[in-house]
């Protein structure tokens, strides 16, 4: 074969171009966190010549799984203590990193730095009094601030700032030691970015809601204005902006990414907890415009607002723990007058919230549904699932050598490996091995197989083979 056309990709695709497109398998849990798990299915002639849908998705969704607050777990208080993220790159003496936002008033005819009380007074009155307005007029403009430490204890501040640009707190940092570049999570301000757009469109200038930006940098010293990343669509509630992120690498995996997105809704004024995920970084979805983690019942002490406080722990049980930080209060009340509005307000908590190991999306089929896995790189001798079956639910296999190309949708799924021959799957089970007359054995069925899945009320969250 000439040169162009063979595998140069390390990730193990066959070659450029070619219409099987195996997918990489990154030899641990695959979860079905967005529709690239799902094949879209062909409607088209069979070898009969009768005109058929073979593979497509009928009857499931993907869902995802709400967070359970559970009971604390013990972490030893001063690891809560402990601040920012580890940069392997760099000297002892800067090993860990973090950032700060800080904010300041300007006076906007001299460039004084003006007292935040001060500042406050006179901004609120032109706010009111609008261009009757004739006392000092201020302006508030922020920094992006760095430290560095060698042990995550004892911090010493960078004198000079990383950037001159507002930022509102929320943001989530970090070392990609693949590509020895950092990132920040964090929201755009106004400022436009260095990284350029289609045509003349600069929205990062102009967003008045709450959004995600990235920002990416090879000199921690040195960040550029963030790219706007995730804003609410019309798909979502016309009220709601982004309050920040939670960014983490899914657990085991460096090709897939989860943000926990605090969401303000501002007719009601209380923030609540969604999920969004992505394969580069740079494309995100949300499998469901809906909160992973809700607001308290009242009396709860987090009525009001949760926010995710740290990425999540991997406990030696399989949980994925999430601790979260709750309030009673609504977001836009000032202290001064909570007490009044609410009289049963209560302090702020720090509490734990948690999904069964890779439970935290996935196909779910109220009554009978199926859909077809597209093509994947085989790297182990069987296939395990992790499911969940409600009582009297089944999930049944199996196997083709590919998805098949839409002119020929109706090829064999391989001997021994079909529906027929599958021992359906019950009950739920975060790692079971799937069975053909009691044969568990695929690697016979070469290098990359695609799986059909058949299923009656039950759930599917993620497979590996």
């Amino acid at each position: 074969m000439p040169d162009q056309w063979l595998d140069t990709d390390t990730r193990g695709s066959y070659f450029p171009g070619d219409w099987v497109r195996p997918r990489f398998n990154p030899g641990t849990w695959m979860a079905m966190v967005d529709i690239m798990e799902i094949f879209p299915g062909h409607r088209s002639i069979t070898r009969k010549g009768s005109y058929d849908m073979f593979d497509g998705p009928i009857g499931v969704n993907l869902r995802v799984e709400d967070l359970q607050r559970c009971e604390p777990i013990p972490i030893p208080e001063e690891e809560w203590k402990l601040e920012g993220f580890e940069d392997p790159s760099a000297p002892p003496e800067e090993r860990y990193k973090t950032m700060d936002a800080k904010g300041f008033w300007l006076d906007r005819d001299t460039g004084e730095e003006v007292d935040h009380d001060e500042a406050d007074k006179c901004w609120r009155a032109e706010q009111f009094e609008g261009r009757a307005y004739a006392g000092r007029k201020v302006i508030l403009k922020g920094q992006l601030l760095g430290r560095v430490s060698p042990d995550r204890i004892n911090w010493t501040t960078i004198p000079e700032p990383l950037a001159n640009y507002s930022v509102n707190g929320g943001m989530s940092p970090g070392y990609d030691a693949h590509n020895k570049t950092y990132y920040c999570f964090l929201q755009p301000q106004g400022c436009t970015p260095e990284e350029i757009n289609l045509g003349t469109g600069v929205p990062e200038t102009e967003v008045v809601r709450r959004a995600v930006g990235i920002a990416r940098t090879k000199d921690f010293r040195h960040w550029p204005a963030p790219k706007l990343l995730l804003h609410p669509d019309a798909q979502d509630p016309m009220d709601i902006s982004f309050y920040g992120t939670c960014y983490f690498p899914y657990p085991g995996r460096q090709d897939l990414h989860v943000v926990v997105l605090p969401v303000f809704h501002q007719v009601t004024d209380h923030v609540d907890l969604q999920i969004s995920f992505s394969r580069d970084g740079h494309v995100w979805t949300r499998p469901e415009r809906r909160a992973i983690l809700s607001v308290g019942a009242r009396g709860s002490g987090e009525e009001g607002q949760v926010y995710p406080r740290r990425p999540p722990v991997v406990l030696a049980d399989g949980y994925w723990a999430l601790p979260y930080l709750s309030y009673s209060g609504l977001h836009t009340v000032d202290k001064e007058y909570q007490k009044a509005l609410f009289p049963e307000i209560g302090p702020e908590q720090h509490k734990w919230a948690r999904w069964t190991a890779h439970l935290c999306c996935g196909v779910e089929a109220e009554n009978e549904g199926r859909f077809t896995i597209p093509t994947v790189f085989r790297r182990e001798k069987e296939l395990r699932l992790n499911y969940r079956c409600a009582p009297g639910g089944w999930i049944s296999i199996e196997l083709l050598q590919a998805v098949p190309a839409k002119d020929c949708p109706d090829v064999d799924p391989l001997e021994g490996f079909t529906f027929a021959a599958c021992d359906r799957l019950v009950g739920d089970e975060v790692d079971q091995v799937v069975t053909w007359k009691g044969n568990s054995d695929i690697s016979s069925v070469g290098d990359m197989v695609a799986i059909r899945v058949k299923m009656f009320q039950a759930k599917l969250f993620a497979y590996r083979l």
